[in-house]
């Protein structure tokens, strides 16, 4: 914040750098950084160099100029310190909207969520994502805090993080943004105030620019899959900037009035598309979506696009699919019989080389060659 922006500032120049992370850290293993340039002045004799004249004068200079870029350096480390310093700060605040000076579990899983909409933090065991936060937000808090009484304070939270996977300047600017983002949010705020905050601040009435920040906000992944899901419950036409009527009125229609219906609705939207008939039924809508209006097919690459979100992570021959139709088979636009076969090919076993039998099979003729040229590939392994 920009209080605690002035108050550090004040800070540093009354105390120098140097004591000002110690002052936070309690640290002597962080001041080794700042101290090494003060430690070569007091191992360096000026005077004892001067009193043999100009004889030595060039080894003089030398070391100087040795000590004026050690002490750079030093300043250097010294100025990116604080800088992550500054950001955690600010990131403690943020998470600390009721200025107890104290952060618990449930504002550490404020952190985690945020740390999940920036592909931080991914969860690889059973279990909701919700159930896996609440977890792991108990044992940061549980490690970090020293004094046992159940909170982190700030000297806590900063220690824990510098150190970690999150010590990072950008990416602490990056939650930061995140967490005010999520920890704003009223549980009754309308649709239509949703909606005001996210439409964009130039260019008409729509969702754009900020649709990212949106779907980090509701625990959507804006780079993945869950994008794709987004639109699709929407009903959105075409890809492309989300109107007023095509976000609000369909979101009603489904029972969402308020932010809070938003946010159970978006994990449902997340349950929903692990199921085969549900996800299928995306993917199919898929196709009208990301092609022109007017045209019955669609391109290439965005094909490949698509399918590395929605079908990769499935398809466990996707690598040799797209190795396929740069070599063998040559195409330059994708159609619905194609986009819908190869999501039927990707999800069933059929595609065993000890089972697959092209005089008997029902597959395209694209699929037999495409056997063919893995069998090929494997001989040549």
């Amino acid at each position: 914040s920009s209080s605690s922006s002035s108050s550090s500032s004040t800070f540093q120049s009354t105390f120098g750098v140097e004591n000002f992370i110690a002052a936070i850290l309690s640290n002597t293993s962080s001041m080794g950084v700042c101290n090494s340039a003060e430690k070569r002045e007091r191992d360096f004799n000026v005077g004892d160099l001067e009193e043999k004249g100009p004889k030595v004068e060039g080894i003089h200079t030398k070391k100087s100029r040795a000590h004026d870029a050690a002490g750079k350096q030093s300043q250097d480390r010294c100025g990116a310190t604080l800088k992550r310093l500054q950001g955690t700060d600010g990131l403690f605040e943020a998470l600390d909207t009721g200025n107890t000076g104290h952060l618990n579990s449930k504002d550490i899983l404020f952190f985690l969520k945020a740390c999940r909409g920036q592909k931080v933090v991914t969860h690889n065991d059973g279990g909701s994502d919700e159930e896996k936060d609440f977890k792991k937000a108990f044992d940061i808090v549980s490690k970090a805090d020293m004094d046992n009484d159940g909170l982190l304070d700030r000297k806590e939270f900063t220690q824990w993080i510098l150190g970690s996977k999150y010590d990072d300047e950008n990416l602490l600017k990056s939650l930061n943004k995140t967490v005010i983002e999520l920890k704003r949010r009223e549980p009754d705020e309308s649709l239509e105030k949703v909606w005001l905050r996210y439409k964009d601040e130039e260019g008409g009435d729509k969702i754009e620019e900020k649709l990212s920040d949106l779907l980090n906000a509701i625990d959507l992944d804006p780079e993945g899959v869950q994008s794709f899901a987004f639109a699709w419950k929407l009903r959105h036409g075409t890809m492309g900037p989300i109107s007023r009527s095509e976000f609000i009125a369909p979101l009603k229609q489904q029972g969402v009035e308020t932010w809070d219906g938003l946010l159970s609705w978006a994990k449902k939207l997340r349950i929903e598309i692990k199921n085969n008939t549900k996800y299928k039924e995306m993917y199919t809508w898929l196709f009208d979506y990301v092609k022109e209006e007017g045209i019955r097919t669609i391109g290439k690459d965005v094909a490949e696009y698509v399918w590395s979100l929605a079908l990769a992570p499935f398809f466990k021959d996707y690598d040799l699919w797209l190795k396929y139709l740069k070599e063998k088979y040559e195409l330059s636009v994708v159609k619905r019989d194609l986009w819908n076969c190869l999501y039927d090919f990707a999800t069933t076993e059929v595609h065993s080389l000890e089972e697959y039998d092209r005089d008997t099979g029902c597959w395209p003729s694209y699929i037999d060659d495409f056997i063919d040229f893995i069998r090929k590939s494997q001989k040549n392994i």
